[in-house]
């Protein structure tokens, strides 16, 4: 028996699952899953649709859009990646719109300012993803 957290369960199929539960039942060490198949088949469905294909995770967050980020000219892309917390501040911001780390509705951004949006952006930065409303 291995001492790695896969291995054979106790009916004899091979867990492949990095959280396994150790089990001794006396005559020796059984490897069993911790979670459910139902709960593996859909995180391997949520990594494949966010990793793999680079889509919108299912629980993201909606927002209003903060009016702070509103101006006469359009919406500071810069302000609103710093107030809904996408960005660490408004300096991180603008760094991270000019190296076009910013995704706007699947599309790279490197403005500082947005005009003509309107209903829900969705907007990506690196990892992070939020939906923003516009007019509530």
């Amino acid at each position: 028996m291995s001492g790695l957290p896969w291995g054979p369960a106790s009916d004899g199929r091979v867990s492949s699952c990095c959280c396994a539960r150790r089990e001794d039942r006396g005559s020796g060490t059984t490897w069993s899953p911790v979670v459910s198949d139902a709960e593996a088949d859909a995180a391997v469905e949520a990594f494949d649709r966010e990793v793999r294909k680079g889509l919108e995770p299912a629980d993201t967050e909606t927002i209003d859009l903060p009016a702070a980020v509103v101006t006469d000219k359009g919406i500071r892309v810069d302000k609103l990646l710093a107030l809904t917390g996408l960005a660490d501040s408004v300096t991180d911001a603008v760094r991270k719109v000019k190296a076009g780390a910013v995704e706007i509705d699947s599309a790279i951004h490197k403005e500082l300012l947005l005009s003509g949006a309107s209903g829900i952006l969705v907007i990506r930065v690196g990892k992070k993803w939020k939906r923003v409303r516009i007019g509530a």
